[in-house]
């Protein structure tokens, strides 16, 4: 599982694909102005992942230009971030992973934390007179997303037992982080308010990812289109597609 493929939500004014680039959709839009608004279920926040530390700078130097609002920075020892609202109440985070030659394991598990991010560091990438950058580069994934479940320990086991995932860190009841392949997270759960119904609730609708051809062959779920869709437990829809021959995962 390289990474979550494109979450679909219904937000914008008209039906929209956002690219980077000329790859695949990083996000689906759709409108739906009557779908309730439901705080604490579906999705928390989506984690838009830049090839580079350069390329995380730029898109600051962007967002600095244009006066797009800001909700916070962080640098998580294996990453840096940059954290951006949007109208429909979901977090944006945009981030650089640190390389995995500097991550570290004290007792054998992955340290992940959260301390201020050095802004001025960052925009020191871009030298003393940088460009204006023309968008997000056409490498930027989904890393990861965080999600709402109802109940933190059952939806957990699902993506253990279903996907294949394995627990990264642990926050009891209140969330956790799991992975596959030594990643530091490629779902994120939290204690939510309740179950999420895709079908009519404000906000993410599906979200679509990809395993190697042996896990994706061993989904007890329906095929069609090349895909596989399966619920979790909190409601959160995934389309699972198989990875390419010789794709690498990250």
């Amino acid at each position: 599982m390289p990474d979550p493929g494109a979450p679909t939500s219904r937000t914008a004014p008209a039906r929209t694909r956002c690219y980077a680039g000329r790859r695949a959709a990083a996000a689906a839009l759709e409108a739906d102005p009557v779908a309730p608004v439901s705080v604490g279920r579906g999705a928390y926040h989506l984690a838009f992942r830049l090839p580079t530390r350069h390329d995380l700078a730029a898109f600051l130097h962007r967002v600095a230009g244009e006066r797009i609002p800001v909700e916070g920075f962080a640098g998580h020892l294996v990453s840096e971030a940059i954290y951006l609202p949007d109208p429909d109440g979901h977090g944006l985070e945009f981030t650089w992973d640190r390389p995995r030659t500097s991550w570290r394991y004290p007792g054998g598990a992955l340290a992940i934390g959260t301390d201020p991010l050095d802004v001025a560091d960052l925009l020191a990438e871009l030298g003393p007179d940088p460009e204006p950058s023309a968008g997000l580069p056409a490498d930027t994934t989904l890393g990861h997303v965080h999600l709402f479940a109802a109940d933190v320990a059952s939806d957990a086991r699902w993506y253990r037992d279903v996907l294949g995932l394995h627990e990264v860190v642990s926050f009891g009841p209140w969330g956790t982080f799991l992975a596959a392949d030594g990643y530091h997270h490629h779902v994120g759960l939290r204690r939510g308010a309740g179950p999420t119904d895709p079908q009519h609730d404000h906000g993410l609708v599906e979200i679509e990812a990809r395993l190697d051809a042996g896990a994706y062959a061993a989904l007890a779920a329906p095929e069609a289109n090349g895909a596989k869709t399966l619920t979790a437990p909190s409601g959160h829809r995934w389309r699972v597609r198989p990875l390419p021959s010789g794709a690498v995962t990250t």
